[in-house]
């Protein structure tokens, strides 16, 4: 396994993580059980993944109560990195994203006590807030979080350039999430740019790092 320094932190990452959307089992078919994803789990580690990503969003936080499980005593040996700012309905179908200063400190707790953790590695906005929240605010409440030693890191998932530039000089974002694969190459036009720059005044000197999710397009090019 090889293994890549995100830029500006001291999170070094297996080129390879594990997504734990799946082990959610929610909205996966019913060949998804506990059983074999600790399976699953279990034999990343032996195979030298190191870096779990998961979300409250990923079976109504189940895939996390499955992964603390799972890992046990290597929770202390791996990087985990989770999401923050999913609100649902009063039926828990349809989420929204609501990042004011309160949920996402309220959510980043309730994350901490799913996953049985004193402090998470890499906590990352799910996607942009669509309650009207200021930028400000939402990075002020990582920011917070961060000094008050509940979280390593923070970054964004499923952000435009444009946004992912404002972000950068308001905070050290350390990383932004986003689909990449064969199929979907957003990527390349315009975030790749907004990625290498320099973080401003206010963020991570230097480039940014980059994680990507869905890189086999939810199974599509592995049939």
């Amino acid at each position: 396994m090889k293994f890549r320094t995100l830029p500006g932190t001291d999170l070094s990452l297996s080129v390879v993580g594990f997504g734990c959307w799946a082990i959610g089992g929610r909205w996966w078919g019913d060949d998804v059980t506990d059983d074999r994803s600790t399976a699953a789990i279990r034999r990343a580690l032996e195979l030298g993944i190191n870096w779990f990503d998961t979300a409250p969003l990923y079976g109504h936080g189940h895939a996390d109560e499955v992964l603390a499980k799972a890992l046990g005593p290597a929770k202390k040996d791996v990087v985990i990195a989770t999401k923050v700012g999913v609100r649902w309905d009063g039926e828990g179908m349809h989420a929204t994203s609501d990042l004011s200063a309160d949920h996402v400190k309220a959510d980043c707790d309730a994350s901490l006590k799913r996953l049985g953790v004193e402090r998470i590695d890499l906590l990352q906005v799910h996607w942009p807030c669509e309650k009207g929240t200021p930028l400000e605010e939402t990075l002020g409440a990582l920011v917070e979080l961060r000094n008050a030693g509940k979280i390593r890191e923070f970054g964004l998932c499923n952000y435009d350039a444009d946004s992912l530039s404002i972000a950068r000089r308001i905070a050290p974002v350390a990383v932004l999430q986003t689909p990449y694969s064969m199929v979907r190459r957003e990527f390349e036009h315009g975030l790749r740019d907004a990625c290498a720059a320099d973080g401003g005044a206010g963020g991570h000197p230097g480039p940014l790092g980059v994680v990507a999710y869905e890189p086999l397009a939810r199974g599509l090019l592995t049939g």
